[in-house]
């Protein structure tokens, strides 16, 4: 039968049945799937983590008059795989049972543990699942202010890291005040119905544009066999070589829109209901472009959750061909699961990095593909319960997105169909047309790489990820950091940390249908379930925050952007390749600063 899991979300958790007002509002989308959990699910569960020897399951209704005070300083401490705790909208909740079970990775969950995950909660998630999740997530007490009126927080993990900041009164309550008045701008967004908009029928021009260059890629690829197209008859003829690098690059051009609609689905935000976006996700995603849905949905997830971060953001870690920061160097990666190090041959190539950045990006979609297969495989045994119950008491072996099997088995089934179509399409061609229309189209495809990587590398990264996002150090081509108002060793609130690490490309309205409305990306990482089209009309409402709160936005032109990134990696591969430190691969050996 199928498999049900836990719906936790980005924090796997929530809050108590009695909801708070604004919680009540929440839009029916979700960025993962809902599971309506029912009273014989939560039993099995109880009974399987008491058999695991971890925390029970406490589904019944908390006694209010009872509630325990937790000051951030002691919740923060409980951030390990033992006992992991974090508070949404003020009430403190223990997770540790739930860790292994979250849809969207264990990943999701120890990012934020020990801190206030309201933030992450609100975007990510609907009220029915927060209200379903609250009838067996455990409440261990309220959070309130440090006697002293400061934070004085240690974060500490199975890895040994270890961050301390203390933060005067007059920061925290400039953090509260953010995290304040973003709720209530996604209190006012859900009133007018900007969440409920993402319909299927507002996707009909981007279907028929994508549509119409797989169709138009087809005709002219399959005629490059013969004497081309005759345009104009005994005047204007396409020969078969110019036939078939155009039908390539329109193919490149189909995949760069529909990887949009599959981003879409992604985020649950075209039609609106999780399982029908998820089955939208296998067509758009598997069939028609290769890529796993639910492999997309264990990076993109963690992407969000922990952006710019060193170790947890997949989106980053490209060592040893890019080197985006300095301290990716040797640094544990939490998602791939291995030291990202560099030996004496990359770390001289990536002195160069800044002019093979293009064409390697040309070629990434393969990786997309390995990556693709690669996910299916590894999760395989999770989604058929072939891994024993004593493993899952170690978080890294159950952080990926967790399938049902029928949707494992479709993933499969449609990612055959995609590499039998490709097949056929070169035996058709020929092996040398066949190649040249797949490394063409590919070529040209990716632009979308291109387009994803501008909003992020060149801005501020953090080290030792918790929810309130410390800063590594400076890491823009000038050496300057868009962080006016706090040192170093500052730690920022979540949606400031997204104008931090995120940046906007300005683009003229004729254009939007080839950025797929993200170019939008700051606006997209605050509100991820909100429609592509709702994007422009929120810009000057985040305006409106963020110059209030004294926060930089940054927003700059394509080519502008494109200069920017070429910069900070040109900085950032002489300063990697000029170390005189050995680089090995067992994590010891660091950077010297700079």
């Amino acid at each position: 039968d199928i498999p049900y899991f836990l719906a936790f979300g980005v924090t796997s958790v929530a809050q108590q049945l009695k909801m708070p007002p604004h919680a009540a509002v929440l839009p029916h989308v979700s960025s993962f799937p809902e599971v309506i959990l029912s009273h014989q699910r939560v039993s099995e569960v109880e009974d399987e983590c008491n058999e695991a020897n971890i925390i029970t399951v406490n589904h019944r209704r908390y006694n209010k008059d009872n509630d325990r005070k937790i000051t951030m300083k002691e919740m923060a401490l409980k951030n390990s795989e033992k006992e992991m705790w974090l508070a949404f909208d003020g009430i403190v909740y223990n997770v540790t049972p739930f860790i292994h079970y979250h849809p969207g990775g264990a990943r999701a969950i120890t990012s934020c543990a020990g801190q206030d995950a309201s933030s992450m909660i609100r975007g990510f998630h609907k009220g029915q699942t927060i209200r379903n999740i609250a009838k067996i997530v455990k409440r261990v007490g309220v959070l309130v202010e440090d006697e002293d009126g400061n934070e004085d927080i240690t974060h500490s993990s199975s890895s040994s890291i270890v961050v301390s900041s203390r933060i005067p009164m007059s920061k925290y309550e400039r953090k509260k005040s953010i995290e304040k008045d973003f709720g209530l701008l996604h209190t006012r967004l859900t009133e007018l119905g900007w969440f409920n908009e993402g319909l299927l029928e507002s996707y009909w021009i981007d279907m028929t544009r994508g549509l119409s260059f797989l169709f138009l890629a087809t005709f002219l690829v399959l005629r490059s066999r013969y004497e081309g197209v005759s345009l104009i008859p005994n005047v204007l003829r396409l020969s078969p070589t110019v036939c078939l690098f155009t039908g390539s690059a329109l193919y490149g051009l189909f995949l760069q829109q529909i990887a949009f609609m599959g981003h879409d689905a992604g985020h649950n935000s075209v039609t609106g209901h999780e399982n029908s976006d998820f089955w939208l996700g296998v067509i758009v995603g598997n069939a028609l472009s290769g890529v796993s849905v639910g492999w997309w949905k264990s990076t993109h997830n963690t992407h969000h959750i922990a952006t710019n971060s060193v170790e947890d953001d997949p989106d980053i870690q490209h060592l040893p061909i890019f080197c985006f920061d300095e301290k990716l160097i040797n640094e544990w990666s939490t998602y791939h699961e291995k030291y990202m190090s560099m030996d004496s041959i990359m770390k001289a190539m990536v002195r160069y990095q800044h002019w093979y950045f293009y064409p390697v990006l040309g070629f990434a979609r393969f990786n997309l593909y390995i990556q693709s297969i690669i996910h299916l495989i590894t999760t395989y045994k999770v989604v058929f319960k072939k891994q024993p119950k004593s493993s899952r008491t170690n978080i890294r072996s159950d952080w990926k997105f967790k399938a049902s099997q029928i949707q494992w088995y479709a993933e499969v089934l449609t990612l055959f169909t995609f590499w039998a179509l490709v097949v056929t399409l070169v035996c058709k061609l020929g092996a040398v047309n066949g190649a040249i229309c797949l490394v063409w189209s590919h070529f040209v495809a990716g632009i979308l790489h291109v387009q994803i990587l501008l909003s992020h590398v060149a801005m501020d990264f953090c080290q030792d990820y918790k929810l309130s996002h410390q800063r590594s150090s400076s890491n823009h081509w000038d050496g300057t950091s868009q962080l006016a108002h706090t040192d170093d060793s500052e730690e920022v609130q979540f949606h400031e940390w997204q104008a931090l690490s995120t940046m906007d490309i300005l683009t003229p309205q004729c254009m939007n249908w080839f950025y797929g409305g993200l170019q939008y990306q700051l606006e997209h990482h605050l509100f991820p379930r909100l429609h592509r089209k709702n994007l422009p009309k929120l810009v000057p409402l985040i305006d409106e925050i963020m110059a209030k709160h004294n926060i930089p936005v940054k927003r700059l032109h394509f080519i502008d952007a494109n200069l920017l990134v070429l910069r900070h990696m040109k900085r950032l591969g002489k300063l990697v390749a000029d170390q005189d430190n050995p680089i090995g691969g067992d994590g010891t050996t660091k950077l010297a600063a700079s």
